[in-house]
Parts: C-alpha cells; structure tokens; sequence
C-alpha cells in the first residue's frame, strides 16, 4: 500500500493537468526540491519506516500514461523528473514528492507555466550551494531539506524537518526553518490508519504554506 503512495500523488494531478495543456513563456515559478541532505532516525522509528521502503522499478505502462502526448513542454519536465524520483522510493523521498505535489497544486490555478519538481540531489547548505544547483537545474528556487529526522519521543512519533529556500536571483534565502510535529497532535477524526504517512502530509502542508507565501511575495514584487 506504501508503496504505491507516490503513484496515487503523482495521478491525482493527471486530470487538473488536461486544463493547463499549454505553456507561456518562461516559468514562474521555476522550483526544484531536493532530496534531504541528513536524516537521522532511532531504531524504533528506522523499522518502522522500513516499510515505505520500495525498489520496484516504474512500469512501462505507467511511464506510457504518466509522459502521454500532449503534455505541455513544462508539464513533461515535471513528469519525466518525477518519475526519476520516484523509482527508489523511501519515506522521506515521499515527503519531499508530496511537498512538490502540494505546492504545484496551489500554484497550478493561476500560473500554468510553473516548473516545480523533485530530485534526488543533496545540499549542505551554504549560498554557494544552493547557487550552483540553481545554476546547473537552470531554475530561480531551491527548496532544500538540510535535515530530516524521525524519532519516538515520550511514547509518540515525531517528525522533524529543517527547511531552506533559496532565490537564485536575489541571491538569498528567503526561509530557513525548522518544522516538527509530534502524533499527539493528531485527532481521531482524521481517520489515521498509517501514523507516520499522516504525519508527513500534515508536515507537507505546513512547510508548503511558507514556501507559497515567500514565492508569491517575490513573485508580486517582481512583477
């Protein structure tokens, strides 16, 4: 079931996708995430996420649907990286997918020629850094994960991420912040059959709701 999380991510886009099938000029905004450049786990939480773990390679059937003709160029830059993503998932190449799936999704409504995409690079964090993957992906942000890290801490799981974005234009970070939440805060009322998946988009959500408001600042300053 875990296994197919990135699958179900990566298709609940296909449909919002077919009323963006073109591409204007240039890409606004132009992001790439990348995979956590640290992660730290206790034996407890490592087998635990063991189970996310899946080397199956991506069907040629899939990789048909995912890249069908039609795409916008931009949109076919998105898949054809999100399918190199995904081929050796883990759990946290999972949060990173579904904080760019997130974030593309409150972008995709007003700016149909957004580049945002996941890969499996690292960084230690430095400007110079960040610059240089910027410069190579040839895109304005980085969102870079320095530190990743899953634990249990008094009886309850907790998840921990240390968030960078970085503007190749300014150039500068415009967020450097650690995110954590804990399952204690979660409710019955969300129906939480896989703590550590639950934990991850709730985490997702709130990193993305920076990253939104730090772009679009930009983007609306600079127009």
């Amino acid at each position: 079931m875990k296994s197919l999380l990135c699958a179900a991510l990566a298709l609940s886009f296909l449909g919002h996708q077919q009323k963006k099938a073109f591409a204007q000029h240039g890409n606004v905004p132009s992001v790439i995430a990348l995979y956590p450049n640290e992660i730290e786990t206790d034996s407890l939480a490592a087998t635990e996420l063991k189970n996310y773990e899946n080397e199956k390679a991506i069907t040629e059937d899939f990789r048909k649907g995912f890249l069908r003709e039609g795409l916008a160029p931009n949109w076919k830059i998105i898949r054809q990286n999100e399918l190199a993503f995904m081929e050796h998932q883990d759990f946290f190449s999972m949060l990173v997918l579904t904080i760019t799936h997130e974030l593309t999704y409150k972008e995709a409504d007003n700016r149909t020629n957004l580049l945002i995409y996941p890969i499996k690079e690292r960084c230690a964090g430095s400007l110079l850094a960040n610059k240089k993957i910027a410069d190579h992906n040839k895109i304005s942000w980085v969102i870079n994960f320095l530190k990743a890290e899953a634990r249990m801490v008094e009886g309850k799981r907790r998840l921990t991420i240390s968030v960078q974005l970085y503007n190749a234009v300014s150039p500068r970070f415009f967020l450097d912040k650690k995110f954590s939440i804990d399952s204690g805060s979660l409710t019955e009322l969300e129906n939480c059959q896989e703590i550590w998946g639950c934990l991850s988009q709730q985490l997702a959500t709130s990193v993305v709701i920076d990253l939104m408001d730090k772009i679009e600042r930009n983007i609306r300053l600079n127009r």
